[in-house]
């Protein structure tokens, strides 16, 4: 590891805590002083703007952009913040839209941009740290895949919003939205470790580690396939038989879909 990638996984280690809901709560890895962040909001809002004249062209953009921010609201991923205590937001992250008509999952997905550079001429980007690969390359996965007579393959749903983000930090993942140009801009806050953000995949695969390393001896067969057979949200493990991976593996929980294949 880079001496800033050992510093993002110390940074880790100091700042990471489980909630009473079992999730885990993370701080964002700042290299450079929140202090150099200027002003965010007037170009988040020109951005918000431009938006909405994209949807009144494209009505189906707009019902599925407002379908994603409701889902957000409706998960407890973002929360409103006050108009007493906007003045507390550290940065706004303009977004925008990528419609996929040929996806047969996710047609629209929402990408959030840290990379925006406010007044100061500084991007939330520039001032955080990426954070080392911590798993193995895909290619030995994959190797170790063939060799299991049973295979066994798992997504973990919305994986990056499983892991929260720790206040104040969260001040720095503010957004505008509303319903119609008719109403004033509301403005939220992501609560989760968010997609567009510098250090986003290793937040999330870093705290899915902790989580197996947490509960390895109440889970050890579960705790070894996560930090053996993972990439990013993909498990790509096996067993055996069939009779074998149906009862070590496949167990109830919302988070997880899984395939078997011989």
């Amino acid at each position: 590891m880079s001496a800033e990638e050992l510093h993002c996984e110390e940074h880790f280690k100091q700042h990471y805590s489980r909630l009473p809901t079992g999730e885990y709560s993370v701080h964002l890895p700042m290299k450079r002083d929140v202090g150099l962040l200027g002003d965010s909001y007037l170009q988040a809002k020109r951005r918000f703007e431009n938006l909405e004249r994209k949807f009144s062209r494209n009505p189906k953009v707009k019902e599925e952009d407002a379908a994603f921010i409701k889902e957000y609201l409706d998960l407890k991923h973002m929360s409103s913040v006050p108009s007493s205590q906007v003045h507390d937001c550290k940065y706004f992250l303009p977004h925008h839209c990528v419609l996929k008509e040929e996806s047969s999952s996710t047609k629209l997905r929402v990408v959030f941009d840290g990379s925006a550079v406010m007044s100061s001429g500084f991007s939330l980007k520039e001032l955080l740290m990426l954070g080392p690969t911590i798993q193995a390359k895909l290619f030995a996965t994959l190797v170790r895949f063939r060799t299991f007579p049973t295979g066994i393959t798992g997504d973990i749903c919305k994986m990056y919003r499983c892991v929260c983000v720790a206040e104040p930090d969260f001040l720095l993942q503010c957004i505008l939205w509303r319903d119609s140009p008719k109403d004033d801009i509301q403005v939220f806050k992501l609560d989760t470790v968010t997609y567009g953000t510098k250090p986003v995949s290793f937040l999330a695969i870093r705290a899915m580690q902790q989580l197996a390393m947490d509960e390895s001896s109440s889970y050890p067969l579960g705790s070894k396939v996560v930090l053996r057979d993972f990439y990013v949200d993909d498990m790509i493990s096996g067993g055996d038989a069939v009779e074998e991976v149906r009862k070590s593996f496949i167990q109830p929980h919302n988070s997880l879909v899984v395939a078997i294949f011989v």
